[in-house]
Parts: structure tokens; C-alpha cells; sequence
């Protein structure tokens, strides 16, 4: 339990020793180990800091001091990630009892880790909810079976339209088994589902705010699972990170039932270090993502292709350059990272690569969902 008396004492206590901090952050400039109090490690890293937030490495450098500085006079308010450790806004997320208690008032999120969330057990960042919070969400009993299916397996649940044929019902929909831990079970569709564009151009747009995330998680959501299904859709936990090819800022996390992947996740799953696109020709760089993982390709269903998704024929393979014929019968997908500029989102391009620069976000692109679903 959460008391409001705990909550202003808590507050209180976390002030004090940051306006200490603060205040003599000028004496303790030339002992760099004692920079940061210790109890505040947990939640602020200068090295993790200065690498997360490059306007304020321009300014700062690697100056501990000043970092910290920065950190509880503005970073903490501002919501910044001060370590791998601590994410507030997954904190947020993740305890609804902490929410109830706390709403917006972020510092009381980053005082409530350091004084007793930590100790407490709880999680204070990463990529999916922890389970039990997912299953309360839910408000469902764990699917049975599904413990005993090993990462890499190919597994069916939902249904959506795809042999573009509705006299005959929806067809079961496949997912690539990404991952499996915590109670949950990370799933990228096996094919594209759908063609769909990212957003408006010229808005702005950003995951948080772009329709394709919205359609996702209405549209496709309702169409695609029952009630029974839906019970076991785990809240993701989803990281919007910048475009660390151009530097461009996409807005915040969220917490999305379905979603894109995005750099992190190809990286993760896929062994795939979309860096090498600037060592490499298109043509290698297309060869080495293929190679990395075959399951970056992915076929349109038929409903799919009959609505604009791109299919790669023989014919359209042989009008390549290079050899493509190992792309034939795939797709493009959207990512839901950005690309060079806040109107391109990025994609996996037909022949595999991993297109850091993206496409307008006006143009319809293949979709290939992804979600968590909690299992016993």
C-alpha cells in the first residue's frame, strides 16, 4: 500500500539530499566518485546520460558533475532517462498503483524507485509490463500450452482476412515466436496482414501520435482477436527511440497492445546492426540482413497484396541490377522507428534491408503486427 503521509515524506526526503547535492556540486566537482549519492545510482548514470541525450552532452561533456546537476534541476521534471536502470515513464506505466498515487507528478515516480520501489522488487525499466501487471490488466488466465513452445516456433492465434476471399471467413493468422520470458511471449506476424499508410505528412507525426499505430490498435485489434483472445494481449511496453543514423527525436514511449517493430527489436532478434548500412553497398547491406535472419522477409497475403502491398515477382527480380531471386514472393514493411526526418518512418525493404532513411509517411507500406501474449 501507498499512503499519502509516506508519499509527502518520501518527497521530502529525495528534495532535501538533491538540494544538498546541488548545492555543493561546486566542492564536489573535483571528487568525481562522489559526484552522485550513492542510493541515486539506481536512477542516474552521467556516461548512460550524456549517450542518451547529445544536447546536453554538447554543453556538458562528460562532466559528472554538471550532468547530475542538470539531472535533478531539470532532467527529472522533464521526465529524462538517467539510467538503463529507470525508466519513469515505464515505471508509470507499469504500476497503476504507484499512478493512482502519484498522476503526473514525475519526481514522485524517481523517489519512490530510490526510496522503496527498488527494494521493494519492483521493475524499473524495459520492454514489456511486468507480468504480473500484464495479467491484471488483462484480467485473464494465462494460456495453456504455450509454456512448452520453444523461441524460434511458428504458432497460430487471431484470425484475420488473407486469401482475399470473405465468403470464406477469416484465416488463422501465423506468428514467429521472437521471445519468451517473464510469463510472456513476444510474436512478429509471419506474413504482412495488411497495407496501410504511417501517417499524415506534414504533421509532425511521431508512433505516439500516427494512425497507423491508432489502426493497429482499434481497427486491426477488433477485427483480428475475440474476447477470449484478447484476454491473454498483454500491455507492450513500447520504447520510441531516435533515429541514431540521422538523429531524428520521435516522441514518447507507449503502451500499445500491437505494435511495429523497431531498430532495438531487429537488433535483438534479428542480430542485425543496421550501422553496417554506412560500410556497405545496398546490395551487400540487403545480402547481410537477409543472411542475418531469413524471417526479416516477409510475404503480403493475398488480401494484402489485393490492397496495394508490394509482392516481388520473377519478372520484377530479374529487372534488378543484382541477384535478388532469394526475395521473390516478399514484401515491404513498415518499422514504427523514424527515418531521416520527422515525415519517413523506416521499413524493411523488399530485398531485406533495413531502410534507415524510410519512406514518406503519406504512402501505404506492408504492416506486420507484433504482440506479447502471456502464457503459464
Amino acid at each position: 500500500m501507498i499512503t499519502t503521509t509516506k508519499n509527502k515524506f518520501y518527497t521530502m526526503i529525495l528534495a532535501m539530499v538533491l538540494i544538498v547535492s546541488v548545492m555543493f556540486m561546486d566542492s564536489i566537482d573535483a571528487f568525481a566518485a562522489s559526484a552522485v549519492p550513492k542510493q541515486y545510482e539506481c536512477v542516474f548514470n552521467a556516461g548512460y546520460y550524456a549517450a542518451r541525450y547529445p544536447d546536453l552532452a554538447a554543453v556538458f561533456g562528460n562532466d559528472e558533475a554538471a550532468l547530475f546537476n542538470h539531472f535533478v534541476t531539470c532532467g527529472i521534471a522533464e521526465g529524462r532517462q538517467g539510467s538503463a536502470e529507470f525508466d519513469v515513464n515505464f515505471y508509470c506505466a507499469a504500476y497503476p498503483d504507484l499512478a493512482a498515487a502519484f498522476g503526473s507528478d514525475l519526481p514522485a515516480y524517481y523517489n519512490h524507485y530510490v526510496m522503496a520501489g527498488k527494494a521493494e522488487g519492483r521493475v524499473g525499466a524495459g520492454a514489456a509490463l511486468p507480468a504480473s501487471q500484464a495479467s491484471v490488466a488483462t484480467n485473464s488466465t494465462a494460456a495453456s500450452g504455450l509454456s512448452e513452445v520453444p523461441v524460434g516456433s511458428i504458432i497460430t492465434f487471431g484470425s484475420y482476412e488473407q486469401d482475399n476471399n470473405p465468403v470464406n471467413g477469416k484465416e488463422p493468422i501465423e506468428w514467429y515466436v521472437l521471445d519468451k520470458s517473464d510469463g510472456q511471449m513476444l510474436l512478429l506476424a509471419v506474413k504482412i496482414l495488411d497495407h496501410r499508410i504511417y501517417g499524415v505528412y506534414d504533421s509532425g507525426i511521431s508512433w505516439e501520435t500516427c494512425t497507423l499505430r491508432s489502426w493497429l490498435n482499434n481497427d486491426f485489434y477488433n477485427a483480428a482477436f475475440s474476447v477470449e483472445e484478447k484476454a491473454l494481449i498483454a500491455d507492450s511496453y513500447v520504447v520510441n527511440d531516435t533515429n541514431p543514423h540521422y538523429d531524428t527525436k520521435y516522441g514518447n514511449d507507449t503502451v500499445d497492445k500491437v505494435f511495429c517493430l523497431g531498430f532495438g527489436e531487429l537488433e535483438t532478434y534479428f542480430h542485425i546492426d543496421s550501422r553496417n548500412r554506412s560500410n556497405m553497398s545496398w546490395q551487400e547491406y540487403c545480402r547481410y540482413c537477409y543472411n542475418q535472419d531469413h524471417r526479416i522477409l516477409a510475404a503480403p497475403t493475398e488480401y494484402a497484396h489485393a490492397n496495394g502491398a508490394f509482392l516481388l515477382t520473377p519478372t520484377g527480380a530479374w529487372l534488378y541490377q543484382w541477384d535478388v531471386s532469394y526475395a521473390v514472393g516478399s514484401g515491404q514493411w513498415w518499422l514504427r522507428s523514424p527515418g531521416y526526418d520527422i515525415n519517413y518512418a523506416a521499413r524493411v525493404d523488399v530485398s531485406g534491408g533495413v531502410d534507415t532513411m524510410g519512406r514518406s509517411v503519406g504512402y501505404d507500406t506492408g504492416v506486420r503486427p507484433a504482440l506479447r501474449v502471456t502464457y503459464e
